[in-house]
Formats: C-alpha cells, structure tokens, sequence
C-alpha cells in the first residue's frame, strides 16, 4: 500500500522517522524508534533524537527546524571548537512499518544547519536547520557595481585553476591561529592572503589565511585538531583588483569588477 493509506488510518498507521546528515564526505543515519532500523542496505541508529513541528505556512517555514540529538554524536563534534568548512544537510523522512520492507518513504523536511548549540552542560546539542526551498528561493544579486572582482576566486566564473595555484607541504609547528609550514617561504610574503589551507583528505577541515609571511600564515580559529607533522594544501588568494588579476594570475580577461566606476556620484554632486 501507499504511504497516505496507513497515514490516514486510525488504527493501522505506525509511522517512523528517520534523519540523514551529511557533512563533506561523511554521512550518518539515525532513527529515533528503539532498534535499528535497515532500509535499502543503511543501517538507521536508534538514539534519543527528536525535531520540532515542521511548520506549513511560508512565514513559520522562514523560521529554522530544531533538531535535538546527544553531543557525543560524530556530527556534533565538528561544531564544538569552530565551524566546519562546508554546510550540513539534514533530510528528514518518514515511513509505515505496514508498508513492508521496502516500504514508500516521504521527505518531510529538506535543509541545512545553519548553527549548533550545547545545552545542558554540553550533553545536548541542537541543530538549527534552515529549509532548502526557503534560501533557495531568496533573491540574491548576482553581482555587485563594485570595482573589485565579484568572483569566487577558483570558481568557474572566475577560471583560474586552482591545482596550478596551490602547493602541498608539511605543517612544521602550530601556536595558537598560525601555522609554520614548510617552503611557504618560496613566495613573496602576501602570496597566500585571502587563500586558504586544508588538511589533505579532509572536505570539511579548512581555514581561509588572514595573513602570510614568509613560512607563517595566520588563520581566523585554530584547527579542531593539531595537524603538525600532517600534510595541508595550501592556496594562493587574491585581492579581487585588475592589478592582481592581471599580475598573479594571467586572468585579466575574466575579471568580474567594474574598475572604472567613477568616485563622485552626479546624483549626489551633480554634474559640475
């Protein structure tokens, strides 16, 4: 049968829920029913989670879901010491243990995280998720009337390849927000501000450089974990001017800024 006959039913329907998060590569599958529950070959972990009333009207849908699951779970340990580099999703579906083994499944809830919270002396955390549909559909300019660049660096708007710009080396010591690594020196200092390190084989351990000299760039939080003695790749950034498009990367002819805007506004100075 159909998911909506046992949903309708008085007597017949049991549902059951089950939560997919996905952070980089990493992905876990819980169930907030007792036991496991095993569907296309995925085992669902029974723990103590729980959600918030997904709401229906476009105003209540603009408001983060919570989700409420233990701190020692895997997920929950990225947000403690920083943010990770990329964003989480969370989809929530729903089931009929009637429906059979392989029964019809539908997604009530789609997002994001946006933050984490602890609670109760760190025991608990929650995760406030915002529904796909809902930042989706913002309008967000495509660029700005600006005279820096409105790329991305690395992006395909921008078209500089990013393996030709990054060098891979070792972290020789780390204190407090800055790293030593080795042959960074190679450059000129400020070759590596506004690019970014990451741990080599992490998608989600990053950090974008505030600032470099010589073998030392500064990062804005230091890594969850210590990587001295690891391997990070390390990227060349950019300051979004035509100088540097031009000079560094050779790419003058995809820059994304209008240089030329004029300083005085005539709407504001007039013409004279």
């Amino acid at each position: 049968m159909a998911f909506s006959t046992y949903e309708d039913s008085i007597e017949a329907g049991r549902p059951v829920e089950i939560f997919t998060i996905a952070l980089g590569s990493n992905t876990w599958y819980y169930t907030s029913v007792d036991g496991i529950v095993t569907l296309d070959g995925v085992d669902y972990l029974p723990i103590p989670i729980q959600r918030e009333a997904v709401q229906q009207s476009q105003e209540e849908q603009d408001q983060a879901l919570v989700v409420t699951l233990p701190a020692g779970e895997a997920i929950c340990r990225y947000y403690i010491a920083s943010v990770p580099g990329v964003q989480a999703t969370v989809k929530i579906e729903q089931y009929q243990i009637p429906d059979g083994g392989t029964p019809e499944r539908i997604i009530i809830f789609d997002g994001a995280i946006q933050t984490v919270t602890f609670e109760q002396q760190g025991t608990v955390a929650k995760l406030s998720v915002q529904a796909l549909n809902v930042a989706f559909s913002r309008a967000v300019p495509r660029d700005g009337y600006s005279a820096v660049c409105n790329h991305v660096l690395y992006d395909s708007r921008c078209q500089v390849v990013e393996a030709t710009y990054r060098t891979t080396q070792e972290v020789l010591s780390i204190s407090g927000n800055t790293l030593t690594i080795e042959n960074l020196d190679l450059q000129v200092d400020g070759y590596y501000t506004a690019g970014f390190v990451e741990i080599v084989g992490s998608q989600t351990d990053f950090r974008v450089i505030l600032a470099h000299v010589g073998e030392v760039v500064t990062v804005p939080l230091a890594f969850a974990n210590d990587p001295t003695g690891t391997q990070v790749r390390v990227y060349a950034g950019c300051d979004h001017t035509p100088a540097t498009c031009k000079s560094k990367f050779a790419n003058l002819v995809n820059f994304g800024g209008f240089p030329f805007v004029p300083h005085k506004n005539p709407f504001q100075t007039g013409l004279k």
